[in-house]
């Protein structure tokens, strides 16, 4: 933390220094930890449905690795260095990487898979995963050569029955 006083300059031969200490403006720096270097790998999908999916991917040599899910067929987005993003397994509810449609974060703790629930049918969706060491602001993300895998929802199941059927 960091506190900064207004103070007036003295004046030779006078060398006492008046310090404004009733309001002062405070802040805070966090130092980035040191960026890993062996990136996660092999992320995969799985148990696919209408509405959920899980993700599942090998380690990098971070302490962290953080996951982002964006529905289309692509998936730029990655974090920023010394920001704290908020994680949720249900699509949407997590902080959002990029500008819309954002790459929703789903996963940030040490595990290597993640279930993510609220995905729409018939719908294509590309995740990324990112190794990162640091907490409160000083996260170091390692955004070069990041892992990817897209996935497609399963459609949803019919709800009617056949009414008419034409045979030759």
């Amino acid at each position: 933390t960091v506190y900064i006083y207004e103070y007036d300059t003295p004046v030779f031969p006078t060398i006492t220094y008046n310090y404004l200490t009733s309001s002062y403006e405070v802040g805070s720096h966090y130092t980035l930890i040191a960026q890993p270097t062996v990136q996660a790998t092999l992320l995969t999908s799985s148990a696919i449905s209408t509405n959920s999916a899980t993700l599942s991917w090998t380690q990098g040599n971070g302490t962290y690795e953080l996951v982002g899910v964006r529905q289309g067929t692509s998936n730029s987005y990655v974090p920023v260095d010394g920001n704290v993003y908020t994680p949720s397994t249900t699509y949407g509810a997590g902080s959002g990487l990029g500008s819309a449609p954002y790459s929703y974060v789903v996963y940030t703790s040490t595990g290597s898979s993640v279930n993510v629930t609220n995905l729409s049918p018939a719908t294509d969706y590309v995740a990324n995963c990112f190794t990162y060491d640091g907490t409160l602001g000083a996260q170091n993300y390692y955004t070069s050569s990041f892992p990817t895998e897209g996935f497609t929802t399963l459609a949803s199941q019919p709800t009617g029955n056949c009414t008419y059927l034409y045979a030759t």
